[in-house]
């Protein structure tokens, strides 16, 4: 039964929340299993009370610690006229709350769904995360390198049928089934021979296009491109630092200290004001 009334509606917002964040970072940390709606659901609502649970005992403890930095929990509960005549105490309350839930649901996916996985599990195709975030990310890696130039993304294709070819990745859809999709290659266009010679295509060739299901395996290059220069641009400093910001939010030492902080502070605040 789902709750009807407005403080309901909160409270199983605030226990679901830090559950569905959980489960979004194990599914970037796991490999995606078909589990049925119910499975998932249960994990979201279980992992939902347990933080809750702790979360809730951390608001007890900053309580008893310094009285006057959230709003009273017994007087809420008992007292219907007590969360009316402080709004702004609970609100601030259920921010810390969410806070603390929320903090240490990445402090759980930091420290036990990472280990033996070199990286995060992208919820996206491997040739999205090849083409597009892998491009990008060595755009920025080996910017001094490139000196202004591009980098060309050189690909071999070997279709089911046999033939291989080689080309420049010019195009790819992404919006499609995957039994939908195609890849384009662009000029210098090149076919392998089956004793393993590369013969450069008849001039005239400017494009191949290849549907997804005909493909058997896609190898990738990445080259400097002596020819394609752009522009010499800075990664912008938000970017910059929304990035740091991300890689400290993946590491269990900082999470563990923004938690610490996220107690430390509202104490201290609560002995002051």
């Amino acid at each position: 039964m789902l709750p009807t009334t407005f403080v309901g509606v909160l409270v199983l917002l605030m226990v679901v929340t830090p559950g569905i964040l959980l489960e979004s970072l194990r599914q970037r940390a796991q490999p995606t299993r078909s589990d049925s709606a119910f499975l998932e659901t249960a994990r979201v609502l279980a992992a939902g009370v347990l933080l809750s649970a702790i979360g809730l005992l951390l608001m007890s403890t900053l309580a008893v610690v310094s009285p006057r930095a959230i709003i009273d929990l017994r007087s809420a509960m008992v007292d219907p006229l007590y969360v009316p005549g402080h709004l702004l105490l609970t609100l601030y309350s259920l921010v810390l709350f969410l806070a603390f839930t929320t903090t240490l649901a990445g402090v759980y996916s930091s420290i036990f769904l990472y280990p033996g996985i070199l990286g995060p599990i992208a919820q996206e195709s491997a040739w999205v995360s090849v083409f597009a975030g892998l491009l990008d990310r060595l755009n920025r890696e080996q910017a001094g390198e490139l000196a202004g130039r591009t980098i060309r993304t050189q690909v071999q294709v070997e279709l089911k049928s046999g033939p291989v070819f080689i080309g420049t990745r010019d195009a790819f859809t992404v919006n499609e089934a995957m039994e939908g999709r195609e890849l384009v290659l662009a000029t210098p266009l090149f076919t392998v021979k089956e004793d393993g010679s590369v013969v450069a295509m008849e001039t005239g060739w400017q494009r191949l296009i290849f549907a997804q299901s005909e493909i058997a395996v896609i190898r990738v290059r990445f080259a400097p491109n002596p020819n394609g220069a752009r522009p010499v641009t800075k990664e912008p400093r938000s970017a910059r630092a929304l990035r740091m910001l991300a890689d400290l939010f993946r590491s269990p030492r900082w999470l563990a200290l923004l938690l610490v902080a996220e107690l430390a502070l509202p104490a201290l605040s609560g002995h002051i004001f």
